[in-house]
């Protein structure tokens, strides 16, 4: 559940890819209380499903299962299907627009690596689907991170989503320029209070002596390079650099670091947080 959710809210299976849901919640505020069925996605993808029913219900792209998460959402009420997004972490969502539909209308929502969301609706009409078309207007930019979760929930009284089905577009992200207004889905944790993108600069602050702030991307099978500009002007102890890692406790990092008073490149190997040069 998001936030404190009603206890008596329910998602039921029904059959295969159809659940039937029921209960209160909210998402129109700086804070989101819900349920939420979910599951977790990466880089490209795009999930679709048909709601319907006498109550309201939501199909939701989400950055965290914090309460004041970023999220992009088509939510079926009344006759009525509305993209609903958070751009801002902690700030109020916003209705993005307004269109009829019918219980035979499916939405989809697609995330691009280039962190693009884009709404598409399709009738089913004797029992096809009718080819996708997109929502005009409902494109969003909203910084979210590589792995965001994906699913739905009930918002008001009852209502039911048929056929969801979700697919990877197979495509990763893999580079950023830092010279946008939204940061691409390269990285996870981007929304993190340690890290700010401007004038095409990443910029990683670390005040505490005890954790190591990083950001991370999944890497790609087999060999690999992974390079970037590091502009960083350390004191004596510290480094700052690229991080290659298997786990919190074991990594390489490449990198800048002071050595007797001189700014030095050095490769090193951390063991159980204790870094080897």
């Amino acid at each position: 559940a998001i936030g404190e959710a009603a206890s008596e809210n329910s998602i039921l299976t029904k059959d295969t890819a159809s659940f039937a849901m029921s209960g209160e919640g909210t998402i129109d505020g700086k804070a989101d209380t819900f349920t939420f069925a979910n599951a977790v996605a990466y880089d490209d993808f795009y999930v679709y499903g048909n709601l319907r029913g006498d109550g309201s219900g939501a199909l939701m792209i989400r950055n965290g299962l914090g309460q004041s998460d970023l999220y992009y959402a088509a939510v079926v009420k009344d006759n009525k299907l509305s993209i609903v997004a958070r751009t801002q972490k902690g700030e109020a969502s916003k209705t993005i627009l307004e269109i009829d539909c019918t219980k035979n209308t499916y939405v989809k929502l697609e995330r691009t690596g280039m962190n693009e969301f884009t709404a598409y609706t399709a009738e089913v009409t004797d029992g096809n689907l009718s080819a996708w078309e997109v929502v005009n207007g409902s494109k969003v930019s909203v910084s979210m991170d590589n792995k965001v979760y994906y699913g739905f929930a009930p918002l008001r009284k009852e209502s039911r989503i048929n056929n969801i089905t979700f697919a990877s577009l197979g495509a990763a992200v893999t580079y950023d320029t830092f010279d946008g207004d939204v940061m691409t889905a390269l990285f996870d944790n981007i929304n993190a209070d340690f890290v700010t993108c401007e004038d095409g600069q990443l910029t990683i602050t670390n005040t505490d002596e005890q954790q190591l702030h990083y950001l991370l991307t999944n890497s790609m099978d087999d060999d690999w390079t992974f390079k970037a500009k590091v502009d960083y002007s350390a004191s004596e102890g510290e480094y700052a650099g690229v991080v290659c890692q298997q786990d919190e406790d074991n990594y390489i990092v490449a990198g800048r670091t002071v050595v007797n008073g001189e700014s030095t490149l050095f490769l090193g190997k951390a063991a159980w947080h204790r870094m080897n040069q």
